[in-house]
């Protein structure tokens, strides 16, 4: 009874450490940033900032460290190009937001631009 009782608290202590090892070194690095240095644009000025992981904005749209407006909002980059992330395509329409002061991203496909609109 002794050995069978040992041999499952042994099973399960290995379960444990196994799944402890992988949670420490097996998991996929942050899909948003594996350099842990986050990008945000500021829609009013085009002017990306980049930010680290402490550092970065607590409310969103985020306020930009120049002008102190709250006009940042996270890109990610695809192809060479900025986009704002999808989830806060609602933020550049609404004109309690962001739809007043956005020259420099399009709404429809997100595309950061190089030159006012």
């Amino acid at each position: 009874m002794k050995s069978n009782r040992a041999k499952i608290i042994l099973v399960v202590a290995l379960f444990v450490v196994a799944f402890g090892v992988y949670w420490f070194w097996g998991r996929s690095p942050d899909p948003l940033s594996s350099t842990g240095k986050f990008k945000y644009v500021c829609v009013a000025t085009g002017k990306v900032f980049t930010f680290s992981r402490k550092d970065i904005p607590n409310v969103l749209p985020g306020e930009n460290p120049d002008t102190h407006e709250y006009t940042l909002l996270p890109v990610d980059e695809r192809e060479g190009k900025l986009y704002v992330i999808g989830r806060y395509a609602g933020l550049l329409d609404d004109p309690d937001y962001l739809a007043e002061v956005n020259k420099y991203v399009h709404a429809e496909t997100l595309e950061v631009l190089n030159s006012p609109r």
